[in-house]
């Protein structure tokens, strides 16, 4: 005899249905929690380490060559040969950072670990494999868990400064610091957009001039530019 599907019946499949789609939601919404809230420390270090090494291997092949950095700054002078203010070459420093942005855009990307697998690579986004169970630390989990694809938009702001310091350096001798500080923003993009940034302070030039610091600014002098957007 055929026996028919009750209300009763329908409404007990229907409630096991929303369970199901309740705990399989509860457990999805939790992985990627968990997996969003690791990745700024898990991307940062590889862009800290990428940014690092080719600023380093940018400088140490002089892409400074084409700059006067001393022309950066124009240091005026007062009564008593004392300093009265500092002026800033903006275009200059606009140029010196642009050219420097576009290095680090178009140089070589590496990064070696079991967690992250880089797949593609433009001038500003990075499209990277990660594990779904890396923040278990758990080996076997990394080697049968599914991966997840993410994107990283590791220069997605590049802001520069010129700072100066100027220091009292013996008897009518100052000590003139020239710095470039870096500020580059990157965003990765998954679950939850999370943003981080990388900072820099780069000495580009240190030497000893004749002047003097007036009284009123103690034993030294510092101005900047603030933060500048390329």
């Amino acid at each position: 005899m055929r026996r028919f599907k009750t209300k009763k019946d329908v409404d007990f499949r229907l409630l096991i249905i929303c369970i199901l789609f309740f705990l399989t939601f509860t457990l999805y919404v939790n992985i990627s929690k968990n997996f969003s809230g690791g990745l700024v420390s898990l991307t940062e270090k590889m862009v800290k380490q990428n940014l690092t090494k080719s600023l380093s291997d940018n400088f140490k092949l002089s892409i400074l060559k084409n700059y006067d950095v001393d022309n950066l700054i124009i240091i005026k002078y007062g009564d008593n040969n004392e300093i009265s203010d500092v002026d800033f070459r903006i275009n200059d420093a606009y140029n010196l950072a642009s050219e420097i942005c576009n290095e680090l855009k178009i140089s070589k990307f590496e990064y070696k670990s079991n967690l992250i697998n880089i797949i593609e690579k433009d001038e500003q986004n990075i499209i990277i494999q990660v594990p779904i169970y890396y923040y278990l630390q758990n080996p076997i989990m990394l080697n049968i868990g599914p991966k997840q694809i993410v994107k990283l938009n590791y220069i997605r702001d590049f802001l520069y400064e010129i700072k100066v310091m100027v220091n009292n350096y013996g008897i009518n001798s100052l000590h003139i610091e020239l710095y470039l500080n870096l500020k580059i923003g990157s965003q990765v993009f998954f679950y939850e957009n999370k943003n981080f940034s990388t900072e820099y302070s780069i000495l580009l030039s240190s030497k000893i001039v004749n002047g003097k610091i007036p009284s009123f600014y103690g034993s030294s002098f510092e101005k900047n530019t603030g933060f500048l957007n390329i």
